[in-house]
């Protein structure tokens, strides 16, 4: 997550995968998008590096940020920004959109 448009996709929705490491060398392993400590709520203090406000938000899977794909607005982008994280050539920021993150 380098660049402008990364650096948008972040201050939007955040940055909240976690890489494991092996041999020096980052790697995804289960706990990067998981938190086997908490299952449907994330926190995220005023501290956290996104655009989002500070708060508690609601998750599934054991995912470490917000992912409500039971989420009533028409508009929420939620479940879909959680995988551009890692998948940033299919976000909106990254394709030239202002589009933000809406929960």
């Amino acid at each position: 997550m380098k660049g402008a448009n990364s650096s948008r996709f972040v201050s939007n929705y955040g940055f909240f995968v976690k890489m494991g490491s092996y041999n020096n060398s980052a790697v995804v392993v289960c706990t990067t998008c998981h938190d086997p400590h908490v299952m449907n709520v994330v926190s995220i203090s005023s501290k956290a590096t996104s655009g989002l406000p500070a708060g508690t938000y609601a998750t599934m899977f054991f995912l470490r940020a917000p992912y409500n794909p039971n989420d009533t607005n028409p508009m929420a982008n939620q479940t879909a920004q959680f995988c551009r994280q890692c998948h940033a050539d299919k976000s909106n920021e990254m394709n030239g959109s202002t589009a933000g993150t809406v929960l």
